[in-house]
């Protein structure tokens, strides 16, 4: 969609000649786009959906695993300041 608005701003920009030739890859793009959204059919649209919720998750451990060995990390780190601090 970026695209086809970037096309429609530069199509009232130009000269008429130009304009077909930005009309031309206005539908070219539309078209390729229908037949790309026709090649999901439901079952397929629902399992690129659950392989993205779950790599999400996934995602989502990680981030919390990470933050957990960091705080660890630096709850260690304060721990031996402390202890070189009282020495």
């Amino acid at each position: 969609d970026r695209h086809r608005t970037v096309l429609e701003r530069v199509r009232e920009q130009v000269p008429e000649k130009a304009r077909n030739a930005i009309d031309r890859a206005l539908e070219n793009a539309k078209e390729h786009r229908n037949r790309v959204l026709e090649r999901f059919t439901d079952e397929n649209r629902q399992q690129i959906e659950e392989r993205l919720k779950q790599k999400l998750e996934n995602t989502i451990d990680r981030f919390q695993l990470n933050q957990d060995r960091f705080q660890e990390i630096f709850e260690n780190k304060i721990d031996s300041l402390r202890n070189r601090l009282s020495q």
